[in-house]
């Protein structure tokens, strides 16, 4: 996925590079330059699927594979001490 700035002077850049730049240089906020349809990962999930496996399944796709299933639930069993409540929205 690639990011640009809320201001739309730079060009577009990587998630990793997003992250460990912090903000574009005009200023700005990085944004997703587009958006991805993820309600087919959500078809197969129900009350069992935790947080590190939803984690896990969507952001790959989301990131376009800059984070690999195992390293995204890694990231999420460690950010949270917790099992954050999932809830569904229509």
């Amino acid at each position: 996925m690639q990011f640009t700035s809320t201001r739309a002077n730079g060009s577009a850049v990587s998630f990793r590079d997003a992250v460990l730049s912090c903000l574009p240089t005009d200023g700005g906020l990085y944004v997703p330059k587009s958006t991805v349809d993820l309600r087919q990962f959500f078809l197969y999930m129900d009350e069992s699927t935790t947080y590190p496996e939803l984690v896990g399944t969507v952001v790959p796709p989301l990131l376009e594979g800059e984070l690999n299933p195992t390293s995204a639930e890694r990231v999420a069993e460690s950010a949270f001490a917790f099992e954050p409540e999932l809830r569904r929205l229509d």
